[in-house]
């Protein structure tokens, strides 16, 4: 009495439970900075990146699972968010309360948006995008807006809009939208001449004329949510509404559709779960949520998750993929050892001995009640259930053998066929066509059905066959039979592996990883067959190989006792969680505590399939139903959020090229799951950089000092840590090399230098040649000096003067011969020299013109003006003054009557000046008229100075750079 009173108190609770919330359910608080500020959440949008956008009184967030970010906002832009619409992958608009819209960047960065007609001075209540690029603004109080062509158009009462404060928009076909406003509904478009098309109100049928939401099933039907009237389901094609049904929920704030049924956000009483009765055109309330009681707000993500926003609080819960069915009447978990969905809808469960079924009511609940079989013991256990081709259930027990169970009329017996089975122990049942194969611990039985040809039903005949003896098949222990896509019988056995009969010939499976025990057997779509065996994980077989998936590849546990296929996805259970892996791609999702799902029935026949493979299944006191197709995304999305150089935010695109300098950048990435965002792992590589894939659960990695190059940043993201196909990410980016190791760099140093070696050379040839041609004129000047002196008239001309002043005074004669002597041995001397002093010049200079004022006396005057400093400070090329003074005495006359005068001085100009007077001889003296050339030649190779030569028909001037240095 004490253990049934038990039961029927945890029945109560859990049904409480069951209405007050919801699987899987979870609550996160948005907090403000100032701990004194109240929030309130006014509406959700989600990004294509997988971010969760939530619009506050305080600002707009961005949130991953586990938390809330504030984006920041620039100068002048308000606060108070109340829309949000993605109208590319790179800009989001937002509205704010006080009419005012902006704009979200790829640089997380809130900036204002530039509408050369003004904002509308009321909130903006919804913001939505169609597909021509026309963007629909609903306010509260001024009707509504689009913008289209950069000019925004407005529609409102003077229009035909029944009232200008707009609650909701949707969009319609074409360029129309549905507007929900506090009179009626609206229809309205694009095309600017005609601004207003039709109304729907409580005219034409509307239960309440204030409509505070509406959504889009298709493009006829639409849920309808309203302040006073509750819901109701609208046909745009028909102007027809459904029966709202009875509504005790208060206000609607927002909705969110799903098929034929659809989450409603109340002001007072939480989320109701409503469904649409096509068939009567009914509403049904099937659940509430009371965990958030004010919801302002309803968002469905990619993963099928169902968000509700209201007051601080943000609420996530299980989407339509799982759903809450209901909780057994009195029965304990350790009793249930089965679930199995027949060919009606019926829903068919044991409490040990006793057998149960559920059936779908109308109103969307499931009636449950106890089907009668007093053919089986007090000690049995109801094990399994299989249905035939004839629609008769068979039921198997542990100890009252196997009973056969009529669903239409009730009725019952015991298989008594095969006495084998009479009293038998039976662990499962499976079928194919007129065959049923019963595993049991007396072994594996085929069962022939041949098909009933009396009017009576139920009268099918059997044929068995009892492959327990045969040697091949090796154990009597069979836990499951499966018949595969090709008829091929596989046997999962206790101590034998697996064993396939194919062409009547048993044949061992090798490869199971020698697995002595497989408890089940399923084939999915693709043809693979699939093992779950004893503590050794899972095993896939395509025909040719074998596949391990385990802990690494990420199972939550090797222990799986329950295996199931739905459409392209394998459930495999386990106490604490059911694993669902992709049958195509490999990787492995959850559905655990996050989920509100714990200690799982994991017996073998506790999972069941039901119609559009649905999945049933069981935990603790509670039914729950799986639809693999409503959960939208079953793996993680991976977002580069930004790129940081030098710690520093930088926005770059993909492709970015950097400065050889600006080499220590820094990835920040996130993985969104909603469902278990704490089991999220990342694997990055840096390509050009890493070698081998890291595993890490930070959010961020930094690249110090990359040498130069291009570089390829890899993030890819899992649950597990099985990465063979999970979602990746990537940033192309390349360093530049510095300047100096750059090609047009190279080659311009290249350049520079061939030039330079050029220009050396060139010089070198041209120094070389210049020293030739200096050394060529030295030479002739030499040779021209020599040749003048030791011509016969100079020589004759010297010795005559010798001779009468050797007859006259042979003292002087000795003098001029010493002169003589010097001046020749200058010549010698100073022969090889570039330059020499001005001084030595002079020195030669005096004795030559000894010589000739002994010839010629006071008919030639010399004037020479020149300093001793000057003569020690400048330089002169050798023998250069002596060729011009003996030039003046070969081409003047020189005599007492018209004396020859010279000069030599230094001018202003620091040129040395040889000036002498013009009196040409009669009969020109000849001569090669090389030696003002040859000086000319010498001076612009040494010094790349001209000699100036003048001649006023007065004087004869000549004028000699002075160079400073030898």
């Amino acid at each position: 009495m004490v253990k049934c009173c038990v039961y029927i108190i945890v029945f109560f609770l859990s049904i409480v439970t069951a209405f007050s919330q919801s699987a899987g359910s979870k609550i996160y608080t948005l907090l403000a900075d100032n701990s004194q500020s109240i929030i309130q959440i006014n509406t959700l949008c989600q990004l294509s990146s997988g971010y969760i956008m939530v619009g506050a009184s305080n600002g707009l967030y961005r949130f991953d699972g586990i938390n809330f970010f504030k984006i920041n906002k620039a100068a002048g832009v308000a606060d108070d968010v109340t829309a949000i619409c993605e109208i590319s992958a790179k800009e989001t608009l937002i509205g704010y309360k006080d009419g005012s819209i902006a704009i979200l960047r790829q640089n997380n960065k809130i900036e204002a948006f530039n509408l050369q007609e003004g904002f509308p001075k009321v909130a903006i209540n919804k913001i939505i995008v169609d597909k021509s690029g026309i963007i629909w603004f609903a306010t509260a109080g001024e009707g509504i807006y689009f913008y289209k062509q950069k000019i925004l158009y407005q529609i409102s009462q003077e229009d035909g809009l029944t009232d200008n404060y707009i609650y909701d928009i949707s969009l319609l076909p074409g360029n129309n939208v549905l507007v929900s406003t506090d009179h009626g509904i609206n229809f309205c478009s694009a095309d600017l001449r005609h601004k207003f098309i039709k109304s729907f109100t409580s005219k034409n049928g509307l239960p309440d004329n204030i409509v505070k939401s509406i959504y889009p099933v298709n493009n006829n039907n639409f849920w309808i949510g309203m302040q006073d009237g509750g819901v109701t389901m609208y046909n745009n094609f028909s102007d027809s509404l459904g029966k709202p049904g009875a509504w005790l929920y208060g206000e609607v704030n927002d909705m969110l559709g799903i098929g034929s049924k659809a989450y409603i956000g109340t002001d007072e009483n939480g989320i109701i779960q409503v469904r649409y009765d096509d068939v009567n055109n009914t509403i049904y309330v099937e659940k509430q949520t009371l965990q958030i009681k004010k919801v302002s707000c309803l968002l469905r993500d990619k993963e099928g998750n169902i968000w509700a926003g209201g007051n601080n609080q943000l609420l996530r819960m299980v989407g339509n993929e799982l759903q809450y069915l209901f909780s057994f009447n009195t029965i304990a978990p350790e009793d249930l050892h089965m679930l199995f969905y027949d060919q009606s809808g019926t829903l068919w469960f044991n409490k040990r001995n006793k057998l149960f079924n559920a059936i779908l009511q109308p109103d969307g609940s499931w009636q449950q009640q106890e089907s009668i079989i007093p053919l089986i013991s007090q000690q049995s256990d109801i094990t399994s259930m299989y249905q035939d081709k004839y629609g008769m259930i068979w039921v198997g027990t542990m100890g009252s053998g196997i009973i056969l169970l009529d669903p239409n009329t009730g009725k019952t017996r015991v298989l008594k066929e095969y006495p084998t089975l009479i009293n038998s122990s039976i662990l499962s049942i499976s079928g194919k066509e007129n065959t049923v194969w019963i595993a049991s611990l007396e072994g594996a039985i085929e069962c022939r059905i041949k098909e009933n040809t009396t009017d009576s039903p139920g009268e099918e005949t059997y044929s068995f066959t009892n492959f327990a003896e045969d040697k091949n098949l090796g154990s009597k222990y069979v836990y499951d039979i499966f018949t595969d896509s090709h008829n091929r019988v596989w046997f999962a056995t206790d101590g034998k592996g697996t064993i396939v009969l194919e062409n009547n010939v048993f044949k061992p499976v090798k490869g199971l990883l020698e697995s002595d025990v497989i408890y089940k057997i399923v084939e999915d779509k693709q043809g693979n067959l699939w093992f779950n065996t004893f503590n050794k994980g899972l095993v896939r077989y395509d025909g040719k190989h074998f596949t391990v998936f385990s802990i690494q590849q990420g199972l939550t546990d090797l222990n799986i006792t329950s295996l199931i296929v739905s459409g392209d996805y394998l459930l495999a259970a386990h106490k604490k969680s059911i694993d669902i892996i992709n049958t195509i791609t490999g990787t492995i999702s959850y559905l655990n505590e996050e989920q509100g799902l714990s200690n799982i029935n994991s017996d073998f026949n506790t999972f069941t399939r039901g119609r559009v493979q649905d999945i049933y299944f069981s935990n603790e006191f509670s039914v729950y139903k799986y639809q693999p197709g409503y959960q939208l995304q079953q793996k993680p999305s991976i977002v580069i959020d930004k790129v940081q150089l030098f710690l520093t935010d930088t926005l770059v695109q993909n492709g970015h090229v950097f400065s050889s300098d600006a080499n220590n950048i820094s990835f920040y990435f996130t993985g969104l799951f909603y469902e278990q965002p704490e089991k999220i792992q990342y694997q990055y590589k840096l390509e050009g950089y890493d070698k081998d894939w890291v595993i890490t659960k930070d959010h961020m990695k930094n690249f110090p000092r990359l040498p130069s190059g291009t570089y390829t940043f890899k993030i890819r993201v899992s649950l597990n840590q099985n990465f063979s196909s999970a979602p990746e990410a990537s940033f192309v980016f390349t360093i530049e090399e510095p300047y100096w190791q750059q090609l047009w760099f190279i080659l311009l140093v290249l350049v520079l230098v061939i030039s330079i070696l050029f220009l050396i050379i060139k010089q070198r040839e041209w120094s070389i040649e210049k020293l030739n041609n200096l050394e060529k004129q030295k030479i002739q000047s030499q040779l021209e000096t020599l040749r003048n002196q030791i011509n016969p008239h100079f020589l004759f001309n010297s010795f005559n003067t010798l001779i009468s002043e050797i007859e006259e005074n042979p003292e002087r004669a000795v003098v001029y011969v010493e002169h003589l002597s010097d001046f020749y041995r200058s010549i010698v001397l100073q022969k090889d020299k570039n330059l020499i002093s001005l001084e030595e010049e002079i020195d030669i200079l005096k004795n030559y013109l000894f010589i000739q004022q002994k010839r010629f006396g006071q008919a030639l005057l010399i004037s020479i003006q020149l300093t001793e400093n000057q003569q020690k400070s400048f330089y002169i090329v050798p023998l250069a003054l002596q060729l011009l003074f003996e030039n003046a005495v070969k081409h003047n006359v020189v005599s007492l009557e018209h004396p020859l005068h010279i000069e030599l001085f230094i001018n202003e100009e620091q040129q040395l000046v040889i000036r002498n007077n013009i009196r040409e001889k009669f009969t020109p003296e000849k001569g090669s008229h090389t030696g003002l050339l040859n000086i000319q030649r010498r001076y612009q190779l040494l010094s790349g100075k001209s000699v100036t030569i003048e001649n006023d028909t007065v004087y004869f001037t000549v004028k000699i750079p002075l160079l400073d240095h030898e």
